[in-house]
């Protein structure tokens, strides 16, 4: 309305109504002081308004209900329906699978048949000599206590629109319009964190050690320091070789690797246990000579002495306990010695005659972690019907310090 104050058509009064409505301070019957379309005043005038449409009355009973238009409610739609398909096909990241462990690296060699013995569970094996044995030949560095490994993922999803209405014109020259924006956004972490801890034990110990020496001093049919391993893996009736006392008195020491065949005898000699030393071997010949189904002959001195000359005199006392030989009998005998000891053994000597002229000594030391049973039914007895399998390192005479005991 301009300032002469010209008459104001239905349409134009029930725009300024509404618009007062919102902007202005309203009367019983109109507004006073609104300002005009051209920023001036109205003062002084009433304006008659009619009352407002049906189409308006709800806006006028309820001035602050707010009406979404529907393209607004179909754009929030679309947006919910987007996250809901966003969050469906979130899944956890899967955690890294541990590291696999450290392999022993394979030798340049071709493994022979006897390595695979090292894949099963020893019977019997010396924890303290084969660490001590790994320390000497390896020289291994500082080992690692325990690594820490942590991984960590960051899904993030967003989603947003944006929307307008642009209201119809209710005055000459004045449009109303709206708009916002919708956005969404979520971020979630997940990981993993784990402490690996590296597997040290003596039975890896002892196939480290193996395949160092396959690696390093492995040459079946060399003389010398070439080929330190003394293989006795044929069949049961091959003739065993030893190494001569120079090859055994060289280094690094010689491994043994001895398949011992069933019908072989482990004659007890001697046990340490905490009550002290005590010699099987009196009690057993003993026992031997007293069968009924013996030989009945009495068991020859053994000579005190190391010579060469006393050589025969030795096989001699060794081959009696072949031809008297009871299984049987060695296992009662050294199981009653035990049961007086009442204790277990720290370690126990035998003596293996394996064929004319060679007899190897074993010397097997458990530090009391083994039951008699490993020392007597398992070995004297199975060994003799089954035999065993052994690992160790050799010494003079020959001897073995027998590493770890597989059983067949």
């Amino acid at each position: 309305m301009g300032a002469g104050g010209g008459p104001l058509d239905h349409v134009g009064v029930r725009g300024v109504c509404g618009t007062v409505k919102l902007l202005g301070t309203m009367t019983a019957t109109g507004a006073q002081g609104v300002a005009g379309l051209d920023g001036g005043e109205l003062p002084g005038q009433e304006l008659a308004c009619e009352p407002p449409s049906n189409a308006n009355s709800d806006l006028l009973r309820s001035p602050r209900m707010i009406r979404v238009p529907a393209p607004v409610l179909f754009t929030l739609l679309l947006v919910l329906v987007f996250l809901v398909v966003q969050l469906s096909q979130r899944r956890a990241p899967e955690a890294a699978p541990p590291p696999a462990a450290d392999e022993e690296p394979e030798p340049n060699v071709q493994l022979p048949t006897w390595f695979y013995w090292l894949h099963d569970a020893p019977m019997f094996i010396d924890n303290s000599l084969v660490s001590a044995f790994y320390d000497a030949v390896l020289r291994p560095g500082p080992r690692t206590v325990s690594v820490q490994q942590a991984d960590e993922r960051t899904l993030t999803s967003a989603a947003k629109t944006t929307y307008g209405v642009k209201a119809a014109q209710v005055l000459p020259g004045l449009e109303l319009s709206f708009g916002g924006e919708v956005s969404d956004s979520e971020s979630v972490k997940s990981g993993t964190a784990r402490t690996l801890a590296p597997i040290h034990n003596p039975p890896r110990e002892l196939t480290s050690l193996v395949i160092h020496y396959l690696d390093k001093y492995y040459e079946p049919g060399a003389d010398g320091d070439a080929h330190r391993i003394w293989e006795q893996v044929g069949p049961a009736d091959e003739t065993w070789s030893a190494p001569e006392r120079e090859r055994i008195a060289s280094r690094p020491r010689m491994l043994a690797v001895l398949d011992f065949p069933p019908g072989t005898m482990f004659v007890p000699m001697a046990v340490e246990t905490e009550k002290g030393v005590t010699a099987v071997y009196e009690d057993l010949v003993t026992k031997l000579r007293e069968r009924d189904d013996g030989p009945g002959t009495e068991c020859p001195p053994y000579p005190d002495s190391y010579l060469e000359e006393d050589a025969d005199k030795r096989n001699a006392y060794w081959q009696w306990f072949v031809e008297s030989w009871s299984a049987n009998a060695a296992l009662d005998v050294f199981e009653c010695v035990l049961k007086r000891a009442g204790t277990r053994p720290r370690w126990v000597n035998y003596r293996v005659p394996v064929q004319d002229g060679l007899t190897l000594h074993l010397n097997i030391v458990g530090h009391g972690d083994y039951d008699v049973g490993i020392y007597a039914y398992n070995l004297i007895k199975r060994g003799w019907k089954h035999g065993v399998r052994m690992i160790g390192t050799v010494r003079a005479e020959p001897g073995i310090n027998v590493l770890a005991i597989f059983d067949k």
